[in-house]
């Protein structure tokens, strides 16, 4: 098997190639210009899955965080997941609401999309080191990214109007997510909501204390906070469907 090291720099060399030749088809036009245009844009989106695969494969020895999204872009639309959620919150979050984006990672989201749309964004996260690229790489004006614990710290403002909850849960024992829940109930606004998801199934990551095996446990251990609870779910591939959860209704008073 080749080494993927000197495949990736093929790969980078054709690319540069391509791209002094696409220059110039440009400036020729026509049809064959199009034609070299197009396959220059071909061997790029190539090049793109490549140092994807690449970044994957040398992530573990390379130290790289797991919350770092930049090389996520490289990997394509087979590589959508992590893009669903921003869909689905940029679906439910209001203009000039006030939003609290619980386990934020590396703030990605807050910062390039939660932050065009609403009023606020406070991004949560334990991981100093999480926070720490946040406020490097995605801090604005609206958003702001705090080193906090969602079980036992305060969140920054008494009141937000949409809290996120993204592929975090399932990181909280049974007990902390109970309280998390209870303190997302009592903060949230009138007419207020809680979008988030987790993983449907079992998995192998040594760091999830309470995973969900059906929508129904999901709903179950939502249900004490909310009185009107949705889920729905989302296949991604062989290994993964991802269960999405919309809570309103709190039950507890402020």
């Amino acid at each position: 098997m080749a080494d993927p090291y000197v495949k990736l720099a093929k790969e980078i060399t054709r690319a540069t190639g391509g791209f002094i030749a696409a220059c110039w088809a440009a400036a020729v036009g026509g049809e064959r210009g199009r034609e070299l245009v197009d396959a220059y844009v071909e061997e790029l989106m190539r090049l793109n899955q490549a140092v994807g695969e690449a970044y994957v494969g040398a992530w573990g020895w390379l130290g790289q965080p797991w919350f770092d999204h930049r090389f996520d872009w490289l990997r394509g639309p087979a590589n959508r997941g992590w893009l669903e959620r921003a869909m689905y919150a940029m679906r439910y979050v209001r203009p000039d609401d006030r939003v609290l984006d619980l386990c934020c990672g590396d703030g990605f989201c807050a910062g390039h999309w939660l932050g065009q749309l609403a009023k606020t964004v406070d991004g949560l996260d334990r991981d100093e080191a999480a926070i720490e690229l946040a406020n490097r790489l995605h801090a604005r004006d609206n958003v702001r990214f705090y080193r906090r614990d969602a079980a036992t710290d305060d969140f920054p403002a008494a009141e937000y109007d949409a809290v996120l909850w993204f592929a975090a849960i399932e990181h909280f024992s049974a007990g902390d997510g109970a309280r998390v829940l209870g303190k997302v109930a009592k903060c949230l606004a009138p007419g207020g909501l809680l979008l988030g998801s987790t993983l449907l199934g079992e998995s192998s990551n040594p760091e999830h204390d309470n995973e969900f095996l059906s929508e129904t446990a999901l709903r179950d251990f939502l249900a004490p906070c909310f009185g009107s609870v949705e889920t729905w779910l989302s296949r991604w591939d062989e290994q993964r469907t991802e269960m999405y959860f919309l809570c309103r209704e709190p039950l507890h008073e402020k």
